[in-house]
């Protein structure tokens, strides 16, 4: 009998027959003015893909590749992915604080061990009071944004994502605070 496979395996690393290929991009873990994105292919696709890069784009930013390139070589972004990793999980444990002292078992929080968002589900909104929400959270200084639009249909419940990489933890604190007001 097959062991089962570990739900957190790369997907590359079941990969048998060569035909993996992860995209990446640095304009989320640096910034998004950099544009630089990469491929990781196996062996025998790298020379079609050369080739077509080559054949689409002759003009990348060389200065910013080269500068990245360094970045990256002499451990500088590894430590700072290190960093950003430290204060985003303490930035994502302030929201979840915050939403869990001010709304309890109200809220279904998703998602909450990765990136820099939270999905959070509003138990008591639906769908249709969402954008009322969203503009009394507007008029007490908070951004709120609906999960509606990733939706091909309304969800069933009011859902929110919150964005939190760019606040600070008191930020994050108060600005939930000001959102279980106006709830």
């Amino acid at each position: 009998m097959k062991e089962p496979v570990s739900s957190y395996e790369a997907l590359q690393s079941l990969d048998r027959d060569g035909r993996v290929i992860y995209v990446g991009t640095f304009s989320k873990t640096l910034f998004p003015a950099l544009r630089i994105g990469y491929l990781v292919l196996p062996r025998s696709l790298v020379p079609s893909f050369v080739a077509a890069k080559w054949a689409a784009d002759r003009f990348s930013a060389t200065l910013a590749q080269q500068a990245l390139t360094d970045f990256i070589t002499t451990g500088q972004f590894e430590r700072y992915l290190r960093r950003a990793g430290n204060r985003n999980a303490a930035r994502r444990r302030a929201l979840i604080g915050a939403m869990r002292q001010h709304f309890g078992d109200r809220v279904e929080i998703a998602g909450e061990n990765t990136g820099v968002h939270l999905v959070v589900w509003l138990n008591d909104v639906r769908p249709r009071e969402l954008s009322a929400v969203i503009a009394r959270a507007r008029e007490a200084g908070v951004g709120l944004y609906s999960v509606a639009p990733s939706y091909t249909s309304p969800p069933p419940r009011g859902g929110l994502l919150f964005g939190y990489a760019s606040l600070t933890e008191a930020d994050i604190r108060a600005a939930i605070r000001r959102v279980a007001e106006v709830v």
